[in-house]
């Protein structure tokens, strides 16, 4: 191999790599997309348009979109922020109606911590009932197995 095949060669290689990497390069920003009204109407809006944002965008190789990691995180804190959000706006409607509005938030606190102990109950009892199965086949499957005694 001669000196100047070899240049030539590393020359190619290096530009070609150079725009490999700048095709590479996370430059796009996601924002989030308004959603139409016909898109998942009973939804909040912001659930809805964090949906349709998702659906409009399709982040992968084949897209040609390449997002940093800082607009990540804002999807991702966007996302998160959204039930606070939604809890904040459901008090600025309890507090307009004054005690009424008080007890219906009491209520509503209510609903929601009974819900999660309902549901926690629910996967131990589920758990509990998996397993008692499972030793019950376990027991079942011993007393047909020939011992070798």
């Amino acid at each position: 191999m001669s000196a100047t095949s070899f240049i030539s060669g590393m020359i190619s290689y290096t530009t070609w790599l150079s725009g490999e990497i700048e095709a590479l390069e996370q430059t796009d920003e996601i924002t989030i997309v308004v959603a139409p009204a016909w898109y998942a109407p009973t939804l909040p809006r912001p659930f809805a348009n964090v949906g349709w944002t998702f659906e409009q965008y399709s982040p992968g190789i084949d897209s040609g979109q390449r997002f940093t990691l800082a607009s990540w995180a804002a999807l991702f804190g966007y996302m998160v922020s959204l039930p606070f959000q939604l809890v904040k706006s459901l008090w600025l409607l309890v507090s307009y109606l004054g005690p009424f509005g008080l007890f219906l938030g009491w209520l509503l606190i209510m609903f929601g911590m009974v819900a999660v102990v309902k549901i926690l109950k629910l996967f131990y009892h589920l758990m509990a009932a998996l397993i008692d199965l499972v030793v019950k086949i376990i027991d079942l499957i011993g007393q047909y197995l020939p011992t070798g005694g």
